[in-house]
């Protein structure tokens, strides 16, 4: 290989999108070629910014608020570079994961918040009528039983 690496060749190199054969040439090559050298370290500071800018803007890809160009950016990279398929695949999946359970969250706080209420009302009714029932015979009839009882005039005395 004499020639120069191509910049399409050089940014497949950077991307580990070559095969096992293909990038055996190519490390040769680079070992006495310092100009395609430099173009491969180019390529990958190029395909690191990429996957930057990429990473950057999954959030809003996923939420369909990119303009044409920024979307279509996003997919050609994601199928190119298998590291931020990867992370994209991850970001997803958590946000789908994450999504379900707040609506499973929602739909248990609506269900108990109405149960809750309900189960309040009643609470609050018992004290309300244990607070103002008049005392029964039997509690008076057991208080005075405690006041006269030989431990209580043993105390008093």
């Amino acid at each position: 290989m004499n020639e120069h690496l191509s910049k399409e060749t050089v940014l497949k190199y950077a991307a580990g999108m070559l095969t096992a054969q293909e990038r055996q040439n190519i490390d040769k090559h680079l070992d006495g070629c310092t100009i395609c050298l430099a173009k491969v370290a180019h390529g990958y500071a190029k395909s690191h910014e990429a996957c930057v800018r990429a990473q950057g803007l999954f959030a809003a890809y996923l939420d369909n608020a990119l303009d044409q160009q920024e979307s279509d950016f996003v997919q050609q990279h994601l199928l190119m570079c298998d590291s931020c398929l990867t992370k994209y695949d991850v970001l997803v999946e958590t946000r789908v994961s994450a999504e379900s359970f707040l609506n499973e969250a929602d739909a248990c706080d609506n269900s108990k918040s109405e149960e809750d209420t309900q189960m309040e009302k009643r609470l609050k009714e018992q004290c309300q009528q244990v607070s103002t029932e008049p005392k029964t015979e039997e509690m008076q009839k057991s208080k005075s039983r405690d006041a006269s009882s030989p431990l209580n005039k043993k105390k008093r005395t």
